[in-house]
This record gives structure tokens, C-alpha cells and sequence, in this order.
């Protein structure tokens, strides 16, 4: 019979080789599914942003995707600053800190629609790397509730969108409106429908000869009563071209264009006297003296002559008393043809086609009109 000490011994022997292999296998599992690992050498970095997003201590953190560490902690800083209301220490391998540039973001990013969240950090393009301890911007990323509510009211829009185009649909299906009407209503098919046929027999008269259209595309006759005007049209323009005929001359023979322009230079200097007030017409135009003596012309009367005494009272506008001045006898003779060619009853001995008595306005007004039919005004 075994001794009953060797059988304990032995039992005792088997428990504490389960207790170590389970030991061991605990161990393996804690280094596998781990994080943090018992062998490697972490690191310190610090993050600031305004909210946790519900990431707990443990939490994998990513470097472009590939884990390098986890979340060490997590706590409130009362910062007045909201981006800085919880700081997360991140304790990273220290082997990974020659990857990340000092210009390198942290976020939050979600590995699936579920929620499970991670730390990532996004490389930037310095040369220089940080130092453990160090702290890496943060940009403030929203989660997917958040986008979720952001989208309602997009979506409720959208929704409005959907109903209006069902609501257009269901108008042209039942035939209202220009749209529905175009696409239900009978008589505008038929109406449709007659006109392409119309087309068509306009087109089969075209190719078979019928119609002016028809002469117009397939005969050669009427072709060329249309070539001949062309041709005729382009030798005028060529004639002009080359300087032949008057309005070709015109355009290309430079001493009729020099006389033109001393003409225009001759007229502008000839307006240029009248308006500076030089010779007769000027004086006419810009002496107040003369003016006042046309007036008093204008406004002559039949009893202001006296065709047998041979003379005339100047009744004067202003500036001095009335006079009696002599007629030559060129002025007696058309004073009297004058008042043979006037009716009987007139007043005044200059008056316009209508009988009526000139005004001195008008008097200048047709001097205007003469001095424009020459081209000086």
C-alpha cells in the first residue's frame, strides 16, 4: 500500500504545476491582447481636448494607424480654455518617438460605427521629433451621434425635396400642368404627330423636286441667278479696292481725301471767325449793336415808309432816339415790289409765308438754318 505522504507530496506536485501553467498562460494572454506589455520601455506625451468621448484608461493609441501605446489617464484641468477641459496622458513606446515629427496632431477616430474609439495620432512634416513628455496639438474631432444630429436637419430638408418632386410626379402622371399636358393630352399628340408628318411631306416634296426650296437646293438656274448678284457685288468691292470709279477714288486717291480735309479745315476756321465775331456774318451774329439794328429791320411797318417822299422812320429799340433815313432807289424799287407781291392789310413789311409779322427769335433762327445748310454751325 502507498505511503499516504508520497501521495499528498504527489498531488501537492500536480496543483502547483496547474497554478504555474495557469500562471503562465495568464501571462501570455496579458502580453498578447496588452497594450502597455510588460517588456517594452513607454514613454510620457500629453494631449489636451475638450471632451473624452466616454475613452477610458487603457485605451490604444495609434500612430497612423498603428498602435504604439495607450492611454495612461485621463482628468479635468479646469482650464477657461473649453479645447484644454481634460488632459490624456499617453504613454507611447519609446522607440516610436524618432516617428513623430514635432508639427503631429492627436484625434479621436473610431475603428468601426460601433464606437470603438482610439487615440491616433497624425504625422506632420518636421524634421525635428519630440521628446518624451511632450505635448502634441489636438484637433477637435466630432464622433458619429454628433454628425448623426448635425445631418438631421440636412436630411429633414432632403426629405422636403423628395416630397415636392413626389408631389410634381403625381401631377404629371394625372396630366396637370405644361409637363403633364405633354405627356397625357391626346390632342396635343395628334397635333404632334401631324406636324412631323407635315415635315415629312415637306421633305419628300423637297427631294422629289416640288416647291421653291426644292429649286432652291437641286436646281443649278436658280444657283446662279443668285451667283450672278454675288459676282456682280464682289467686282463693285473689288473696283473700290483698287481705286476705280468715284467712291472708289474716294477712298483710295489721297489728294481728294486732302482736299476733303482742308475743306473741313477751311469751314472750321470759317466757324471759328463767326464765333470770335469777324467779318460781316460774325458781327451779324456776336455785335450787340448790330443785332439790335437787325431788330429793328424785322420789326418794320408799312407806316413807317413812305414810298413817295422816298424814306422811313427808324423807330429804335433802345439806346437812342427815332430817325428818319433816305431810301436809295435799289431800296425804293424792291420796297415797292414788296408790297405789290404782299396782300392788302399786312402791317408789317416782312412777314413769314403764313402772313405772319417775323419775330427777331425767328430771324436768327433762319440764319441758323442757312449758316447749317453750309456747314457752319
Amino acid at each position: 500500500m502507498p505511503d499516504r505522504s508520497k501521495i499528498r507530496w504527489s498531488q501537492l506536485k500536480v496543483g502547483l504545476v496547474a497554478l504555474a501553467a495557469i500562471a503562465i498562460a495568464v501571462t501570455l494572454i496579458f502580453l498578447m491582447t496588452s497594450s502597455k506589455g510588460l517588456l517594452r520601455h513607454n514613454v510620457p506625451l500629453r494631449t489636451y481636448m475638450d471632451d473624452a468621448s466616454a475613452m477610458q484608461e487603457g485605451t490604444p493609441v495609434r500612430l497612423n494607424g498603428i498602435t504604439i501605446g495607450y492611454v495612461d489617464s485621463l482628468r479635468l484641468t479646469n482650464s477657461p480654455d473649453p479645447k484644454r477641459a481634460v488632459q490624456f496622458t499617453l504613454m507611447v513606446d519609446e522607440d516610436s518617438l524618432k516617428d513623430i515629427p514635432v508639427d503631429s496632431h492627436t484625434g479621436i477616430a473610431a475603428s468601426n460605427l460601433l464606437g470603438d474609439k482610439f487615440i491616433n495620432i497624425t504625422k506632420g512634416l518636421s524634421e525635428q521629433r519630440v521628446r518624451a513628455g511632450d505635448e502634441l496639438p489636438s484637433l477637435q474631432a466630432q464622433d458619429i451621434p454628433q454628425l448623426m444630429s448635425q445631418m438631421a436637419g440636412l436630411l429633414q430638408s432632403f426629405q422636403g425635396i423628395v416630397g415636392r418632386v413626389d408631389g410634381l410626379l403625381v401631377g404629371v402622371d394625372e396630366g396637370k400642368g405644361n409637363l403633364g399636358l405633354f405627356l397625357k393630352d391626346r390632342e396635343l399628340y395628334d397635333r404632334l404627330n401631324g406636324i412631323a408628318s407635315q415635315g415629312q411631306q415637306l421633305l419628300t416634296d423637297v427631294r422629289t423636286g416640288h416647291g421653291t426650296l426644292s429649286r432652291l437646293i437641286y436646281d443649278d438656274s436658280l444657283y446662279e441667278q443668285f451667283q450672278g448678284p454675288l459676282r456682280r457685288l464682289d467686282s463693285i468691292l473689288t473696283a473700290l479696292d483698287t481705286g476705280k470709279g468715284t467712291a472708289g477714288k474716294v477712298l483710295k486717291d489721297p489728294a481728294l481725301f486732302d482736299e476733303a480735309a482742308q475743306t473741313l479745315t477751311q469751314l472750321q476756321g470759317l466757324v471759328t471767325d463767326l464765333n470770335s465775331g469777324k467779318g460781316t456774318a460774325g458781327k451779324l451774329l456776336k455785335d450787340e449793336r448790330l443785332h439790335e439794328r437787325a431788330s429793328e429791320l424785322v420789326a418794320l411797318r408799312w407806316d413807317q415808309v413812305d414810298l413817295e417822299a422816298g424814306r422811313l422812320q427808324v423807330v429804335r429799340r433802345k439806346g437812342s432816339d427815332d430817325s428818319i433815313q433816305p431810301l436809295s432807289g435799289i431800296e425804293m424799287r424792291a420796297l415797292r415790289k414788296l408790297r405789290r407781291d404782299q396782300p392788302a392789310g399786312l402791317r408789317h413789311v416782312f412777314v413769314s409765308e403764313r402772313g405772319a409779322p417775323f419775330t427777331t427769335n425767328g430771324f436768327f433762327k433762319m440764319l441758323s438754318r442757312a449758316a447749317e445748310s453750309i456747314g457752319m454751325a
